[in-house]
């Protein structure tokens, strides 16, 4: 069994363990926390199976951002332990090649910074920023970013959502707009 289906299957395993403790135990003291249990596990047995009949699969669980998942405290921990880069660093690092001027690559980081609020002198182009803020608000982001640049984003390119510096950077490199793009 997959861990996903694990997480799937708990909150109806906790449902049946809590009744059925109530059913074999005669204290009030048992059958309150049972039903507090209850109260609130059935609405999740509900909704999972709810989810898992509309989607054909098990839904993902987690319990973030009260406990972070595992990818998130490993992006967290590769953020603390990487070297911090400044623009010239990251820009010879990772796109001096690539036909997009620095100018532009430091304008998406510093909006990036700025937007998610943390200091991102170690993140990589490919990190996904879903992980450090699950609830970013893509729509200022992408807003500032089609401001200072001059662009429009499809429907279809944010349907899976800009995850990553790379994103915009990709994008800015096939609608060539501005001339700060290219060298």
């Amino acid at each position: 069994m997959d861990s996903r289906t694990f997480y799937a299957l708990l909150p109806f395993a906790i449902a049946i363990v809590a009744f059925s403790i109530s059913q074999l135990v005669e204290s009030i003291g048992v059958h309150t926390i049972c039903f507090t249990i209850l109260v609130f596990d059935v609405p999740v047995c509900l909704l999972v199976a709810w989810v898992w009949i509309r989607e054909r699969q098990p839904p993902q669980l987690s319990l973030s951002p009260l406990i972070p998942t595992r990818a998130e405290r490993e992006l967290y921990r590769n953020l603390k332990n990487r070297p911090q880069l400044n623009d010239d660093e990251f820009y010879s690092a990772y796109y001096l090649t690539s036909g997009i001027s620095k100018k532009t690559i430091s304008t998406i980081r510093s909006i990036l910074s700025e937007q998610i609020g943390m200091n991102l002198s170690t993140l990589l182009p490919h990190d996904d920023l879903t992980l450090i803020d699950p609830d970013i608000d893509w729509t200022i982001i992408i807003d500032e970013v089609e401001r200072e640049f001059e662009t429009r984003f499809a429907d279809s390119e944010l349907e899976a959502g800009p995850a990553t510096l790379d994103f915009f950077v990709q994008h800015l490199r096939e609608k060539q707009l501005t001339p700060e793009i290219t060298e």
